[in-house]
């Protein structure tokens, strides 16, 4: 029975970790912050993690597990590059909507320069894009010259940015989900055609 409150007790500090730094950044969320707020003690969470960055690495693998995932349901689908590009966003969309926490995370992790991505996170990312990119050329929808690069920023980080700018209200536009997902769509369509 204890290994399953501790299991319960390791999400929270996930969660918790995960809330923390979306709002607050990197660096102003400590390690003792995010124990606070997961309710166990900072002792508690270095028995698990050594520190901060493990914990951050942890929590980026699981996600870009999820992110894996729904890229490879959409590549196998045999459903067009635009439509695994609008089924990705859509998903991004509904994270957004669902835990917003989470893409805030990512955003802060994506544009914070002192957190320097796992190696093997970033061979990771860069297999999807491969493969993106392979399907992309089985329909010849991509222009020859189109890298796992310019995917990664063009198909992830693109939409990622857009749906963050649409969280935080900045333009003060309101627009229906269906339209911003189609909006976003044809930007990354246009950048890598």
């Amino acid at each position: 029975m204890s290994k399953l409150i501790d299991e319960k007790k390791i999400e929270k500090i996930r969660e918790s970790a995960i809330s923390c730094i979306g709002r607050f950044g990197i660096g102003n969320a400590s390690v003792a912050e995010i124990a606070r707020h997961a309710g166990v003690s900072v002792g508690y969470l270095y028995r698990h993690y050594s520190g901060k960055e493990e914990l951050i690495n942890d929590i980026l693998e699981r996600t870009l597990d999820i992110i894996s995932d729904k890229i490879e349901e959409l590549l196998h689908s045999g459903s067009s590059p635009e439509k695994i590009i609008s089924g990705f966003i859509e998903f991004l969309f509904i994270t957004s909507q669902k835990n917003p926490d989470k893409i805030k995370f990512i955003l802060s992790l994506q544009n914070d320069f002192s957190y320097e991505f796992p190696k093997k996170l970033s061979m990771r990312l860069n297999e999807l894009c491969a493969k993106f990119i392979n399907k992309g050329n089985e329909t010849g929808i991509l222009t020859k010259d189109v890298t796992t690069g310019d995917i990664y920023i063009i198909v992830i980080c693109l939409p990622l940015q857009f749906i963050g700018m649409k969280m935080r209200n900045i333009f003060g536009e309101t627009t229906e989900k269906n339209k911003i997902i189609n909006k976003i769509t044809s930007l990354c369509l246009a950048a890598i055609k």
